[in-house]
């Protein structure tokens, strides 16, 4: 059996104030394999290795940084934001409509 250097384990409360997540966001994040899995140490008892939530984290924020940094498809700087489904009425139409 190979051994394994774990600084810290982890328990969900703990792990919820580092991601700033609700339970079931990050359940929902580890049911979907975005998020490491948890250990289970014993029957009802789950934990994180704190190596593996901060490079979670650390890959979060350069993915969103990463993501401020590209430009917003089919917007120009100044440009402004397309909306969907029905055109707002102008006041005058609104007023004419009673």
């Amino acid at each position: 059996m190979e051994t394994v250097a774990i600084k810290r384990l982890l328990r969900i409360p703990s792990v919820l104030d580092r991601v700033a997540l609700s339970r079931s966001s990050w359940l929902r994040e580890v049911k979907a394999g975005t998020a490491p899995s948890p250990l289970k140490i014993s029957p009802g008892i789950a934990v994180w290795p704190e190596e593996q939530i901060d490079a979670w984290i650390a890959a979060r924020v350069a993915a969103a940084l990463e993501a401020q940094k590209a430009p917003v498809e089919g917007n120009a700087p100044g440009e402004s934001v397309k909306r969907r489904g029905r055109p707002r009425k102008s006041a005058v139409e609104l007023r004419h409509q009673r």
